[in-house]
């Protein structure tokens, strides 16, 4: 099971923005950082509340979380 927690947005430029939390798996927590861009923001079409499409991308170490089964063979 893996959960997260969001702490902080801080802006990186238009429609950019660096998002820091927490990330959970198997019981371990460790901070973690995203690059997060606005893809669109609009009006749900069906619902009519706004609605926001982002995109995000970070990296983690399966090592980190005790996931190093198959170590080396498959890359942490």
């Amino acid at each position: 099971m893996q959960t997260e927690a969001y702490t902080d947005t801080e802006p990186a430029g238009d429609d950019r923005y660096t998002v820091l939390g927490d990330l959970t798996v198997k019981g371990i927590t460790r901070p973690v950082t995203l690059d997060a861009t606005i893809n669109a923001a609009t009006m749900h079409p069906m619902r009519n509340v706004p609605v926001v499409g982002v995109s995000a991308t970070g990296t983690v170490l399966r090592s980190d979380y005790g996931l190093e089964q198959y170590a080396p063979a498959v890359m942490d």
